[in-house]
């Protein structure tokens, strides 16, 4: 991932590559079906790339707003944070997630370091879609959810915010 400058909007974006030999047809449609139901879905918390198209640019990249923010893993650098705030943190992962999982898919990639909390502290979660990417199946990776692609289980909500 990279910080670039979007010339027609005005502001900094997170630029991401994909390995070529991963972005084939079926799993790049995929990521673009996803992110299609995401954006039309309407979710707030939820950061989505830009301008996916149902084929792979060449090289194969998206565009997201670039966020400003600390990811969970990172929140233990300001000290233990007390039990309410963290429930609440929690809380609204957990909504964000649902309200994707009614609209037909689940994230399949959250970590800590996806769930970010802005400088008004805003929680947002960032990288939806990637695991459509990446390499093996969503069972082969310890952080994802155990559903296997396609469709995503309905229990993989309950095992990414547990």
């Amino acid at each position: 991932m990279f910080v670039a400058v979007d010339h027609q909007a005005g502001r900094e974006v997170e630029l991401t590559l994909f390995d070529p030999s991963l972005a084939q047809a079926d799993p790049w449609a995929a990521f673009a079906r996803l992110i299609t139901a995401a954006t039309a879905a309407k979710i707030p918390g939820l950061v989505l790339p830009r301008g996916v198209t149902r084929t792979a640019p060449t090289p194969p990249y998206c565009v997201t707003d670039l966020q400003m923010a600390r990811g969970f893993d990172r929140q233990v650098e300001q000290g233990p944070t007390p039990w309410r705030r963290a429930l609440t943190l929690c809380e609204r992962v957990a909504e964000i997630v649902e309200r994707h999982a009614a609209a037909g898919a689940a994230h399949r990639a959250l970590t800590s370091a996806r769930c970010v909390i802005t400088a008004r502290g805003d929680v947002k979660v960032l990288d939806f879609g990637v695991a459509e990417l990446g390499p093996g199946h969503a069972a082969d990776s310890p952080y994802r959810a155990p559903e296997r692609p396609p469709p995503p289980a309905r229990a993989a909500t309950f095992m990414q915010s547990g």
